[in-house]
């Protein structure tokens, strides 16, 4: 896959939930890791995201992939979010937004405010996930890479909406070849 992504987030950091730095290229410097950027630390598609991700850990694990979400609030908003969300996966965060920019990943008003997004709202509340207040950039939109060692970038997604989630076994599929 030609994408420049992988080297361009690989010596970016990230904060963990107790703010600690963390290089993201440390991430898949030795296997393949899947990173999951979801779009603020409140918002309920992003919840309904973590639950679908958290069906498939398992599998997630078993095909010897590691995942990694990133989100773009404080450290504490992103360590209320882990407790909330009881994600078994790593959460960092990036309050300035670096990694979103050099991902590629949309940023504006038009993604967040739009009948897709509403429909993908009215899908999460039926899930039974509930949007609190926004912890984050609220205009910023997620996506999902899968990087192998060497910087290889083996998937990429990036949403066009709030809501537009990667289908976890696209992940999965990304490292099978």
């Amino acid at each position: 896959m030609e994408d420049n992504t992988a080297k361009a987030l690989a010596d970016l950091t990230v904060l963990d939930t107790a703010a600690k730095v963390v290089r993201l290229g440390d991430l898949w410097q030795e296997a393949p890791a899947a990173l999951v950027f979801v779009r603020h630390f409140g918002c309920m598609l992003c919840k309904e995201q973590v639950a679908e991700l958290g069906g498939f850990a398992g599998q997630l694990a078993a095909a010897g992939l590691r995942l990694f979400l990133i989100g773009n609030g404080s450290a504490a908003q992103a360590a209320t979010f882990a407790q909330e969300s009881a994600t078994p996966f790593p959460l960092f965060t990036d309050p300035r937004l670096g990694t979103f920019k050099a991902a590629g990943l949309e940023r504006s008003i038009g993604s967040v405010v739009n009948i897709g997004t509403l429909k993908s709202g009215l899908r999460a509340l039926k899930a039974g996930h509930f949007q609190s207040s926004v912890r984050g950039d609220a205009w910023q939109e997620g996506g999902a890479f899968v990087i192998a060692p060497g910087d290889r970038l083996l998937f990429a997604q990036r949403s066009k909406a709030g809501g537009d989630h990667v289908d976890p076994r696209e992940l999965i599929r990304a490292i099978a070849g």
